[in-house]
């Protein structure tokens, strides 16, 4: 290969990365959902302390389809923020709201790194059916690098009265490396 047709190659590729970068087409919106049925109080009525939505435990974003339908691989994210997190009562569960939690913190928690905060509210309104957390922008490209990154929830509050279903629609922004994607590496 003459050098010229080798410059004009790098060159080729290097503006198509600046180009597909300045198109944001390196940036993923994506979304995660999830399902919680937290069983109503008992003879003992104890606290609520956890809404174990286990599709967020053991959490790997890189099998999202729209990761994987770009072909993106772990070692290609380069950046994850959580940019919200609604939780709701499904109109299902007629009449049921949030006014059995007090507060709600969500953390983001892997092997060998420290808990992070990723979202919380603290004061929840009376009388809703749905709560919109307040994210925290944390940076969680690490805890994405692992095989498997936890949500973990932490409540202060009572068990509801009856059995309440919550649903959990967690948005994620991944910032991943284009120059990976392209080339397959």
């Amino acid at each position: 290969m003459k050098k010229r047709d080798l410059l004009t190659k790098i060159f080729i590729s290097l503006t198509s990365i600046i180009v597909l970068n300045a198109c944001g087409l390196d940036t993923f919106n994506i979304n995660e959902r999830s399902r919680a049925t937290i069983e109503g109080a008992t003879a003992l009525d104890q606290l609520v302390n956890n809404f174990g939505f286990d599709e967020f435990v053991a959490m790997d974003i890189t099998t999202n389809e729209t990761l994987a339908n770009q072909g993106v691989e772990r070692h290609q994210i380069d950046s994850v923020t959580v940019t919200s997190i609604v939780l709701s009562i499904p109109e299902e569960s007629d009449g049921q709201d949030f006014n059995f939690i007090e507060s709600l913190a969500f953390f983001a928690d892997a092997d060998d790194l420290e808990r992070v905060k990723v979202a919380e509210i603290v004061d929840v309104p009376d009388d809703v059916s749905s709560l919109e957390l307040n994210v925290t922008e944390a940076e969680l490209a690490d805890y994405a690098a692992k095989e498997s990154m936890d949500i973990i929830t932490e409540v202060n509050g009572r068990l509801p009265s009856e059995t309440t279903i919550v649903d959990a629609d967690v948005g994620l922004r991944i910032d991943v490396d284009i120059s990976g994607v392209i080339s397959g590496s």
